[in-house]
């Protein structure tokens, strides 16, 4: 009796992430399990909804939980192993895999970054379980989120820069213009849809970024959506991207090793995380399937203001980089931007029925 509820307590600290007492040992001023890994049955009456194998596997590291793939997944999920340095995992139609760098995995072809990296330890593949919940059980297995994200039916748009704030500027087009351009095309699509659409800025007006957000916080929308486009130094750099707020104690994807070891641990958006998961996928899917030629580099994480603290998922969309030749040969022309906004339509309509069909 006395082995049965130790392994019952073991469990549901591993489920849900409580740090060790007694036992513990300490490794750098961090807690840490005398173990390694932990095998356990969960309790059917704490059993948690984003895991639903009779079995779970986790780990710790660095006072972080880490989660077995793809023991952590539905039963109805297969996998594979093309080889030790890859793992495939299959439900439905969806594909899901991780190769040998940890920092992202892809979904349908999409790049996926993860807060933490996964690592690999005697064959088995761990994440964290903040990214298994706010990243990969979204897409895989949305069914099984417990957080409730709205259905979408005030939605806020915000045009980046305007005003005296041009943004980036190429060959004598300023990103302000491309991105008003684009939001009163959403605009119009949306409303004739049926949705309550309000906006941070009308035309050429600069807004500076604390007052959109209280425009956001005002508006109480179900859906945010910010819209820039991209320049860098390096006129090579190309492509869409999408960004989401990072999880409380994650550094934003390319955050320098300084800020990684410094990771803010404010709430931010978390509530939302994985309903931001869910409409960045949708949205980046649209447009890589408007502009298969446009390169698609991935759903990433930022700090950015607009972003911070919306009482809805939020993403920012970066939709091509100016700097860039081809790209801004794509976005130059009028009836590329209006295949942009239909495609974030598409996006959002698409959002609109996985949210639906999560049952929240």
């Amino acid at each position: 009796m006395r082995k049965n509820h130790l392994l019952t307590a073991l469990g549901i600290a591993c489920l849900y992430g409580l740090a060790p007492t007694a036992g513990a040992g300490k490794a750098g001023g961090v807690a840490v399990w005398p173990f390694r890994k932990q095998v356990v049955p969960i309790p059917a009456k704490v059993a948690s909804p984003s895991v639903s194998r009779s079995k779970t596997v986790c780990t710790w590291r660095q006072g972080r939980e880490y989660l077995a793939l793809p023991s952590s997944l539905p039963p109805d999920c297969c996998s594979e192993k093309p080889d030790p340095r890859r793992l495939k995992v299959h439900r439905g139609t969806a594909e899901m895999s991780f190769g040998q760098d940890g920092s992202y995995f892809l979904y349908n072809g999409c790049k996926i970054f993860l807060s933490f990296p996964f690592f690999r330890e005697r064959q088995e593949l761990y994440v964290s379980r903040d990214d298994f919940e706010s990243k990969i059980q979204p897409l895989i297995h949305p069914q099984g989120i417990t957080a409730k994200i709205p259905v979408p039916r005030t939605v806020v748009l915000d045009a980046g820069h305007g005003g005296k704030d041009s943004g980036a500027v190429a060959r004598g087009v300023s990103e302000k213009t491309w991105t008003w351009d684009v939001v009163r095309r959403l605009r119009q699509q949306l409303s004739s849809l049926g949705y309550r659409v309000i906006l941070t800025r009308e035309g050429d007006k600069f807004v500076p970024l604390a007052d959109r957000a209280a425009v956001t916080k005002r508006a109480q929308p179900d859906l945010f959506l910010s819209l820039h486009f991209n320049a860098y130094p390096n006129a090579g750099a190309k492509g869409f991207e999408i960004f989401t707020f990072p999880i409380p104690g994650a550094p934003a994807t390319h955050a320098g090793n300084r800020q990684r070891g410094n990771a803010p641990v404010s709430l931010g958006n978390h509530p939302f995380a994985a309903g931001n998961t869910i409409e960045a996928y949708a949205i980046s899917s649209c447009i890589h399937d408007a502009f298969p030629n446009l390169e698609n580099r991935g759903i990433k994480a930022a700090r950015f203001q607009v972003l911070r603290n919306n009482p809805c998922p939020s993403v920012l969309v970066e939709g091509g980089f100016m700097s860039n030749a081809q790209d801004f040969e794509i976005f130059s022309k009028p009836e590329n931007r209006e295949r942009l906004a239909g495609a974030i339509v598409e996006g959002i309509k698409k959002y609109r029925l996985n949210v639906e069909r999560i049952g929240h």
